[in-house]
């Protein structure tokens, strides 16, 4: 999956362990992100207030987390 997403999104996606939020898990539960590259606000023709990062999240076979044992409710 690739996703452009505002750069702090990105950055606490990519988050590591003593930093994960509830948004750093879930996706890190079911795949790995990875930065590919970082675009600047002004390289949209409308320029942007924020910087962006497309992210590549390669979807795990299985999610790291087995639904029987996890606190979260997924739907799939």
């Amino acid at each position: 999956m690739t996703v452009m997403v505002q750069k702090e999104v990105a950055d606490r996606i990519m988050a590591r362990p003593g930093d994960l939020s509830l948004l750093a898990i879930s996706v890190q539960v079911f795949g790995d992100p990875e930065k590919i590259i970082t675009v600047s606000a002004g390289a949209f023709l409308s320029p942007t207030q924020v910087d962006s990062t497309v992210l590549r999240v390669r979807v795990l076979p299985e999610p790291r987390i087995p639904r029987r044992n996890s606190r979260f409710s997924f739907a799939w």
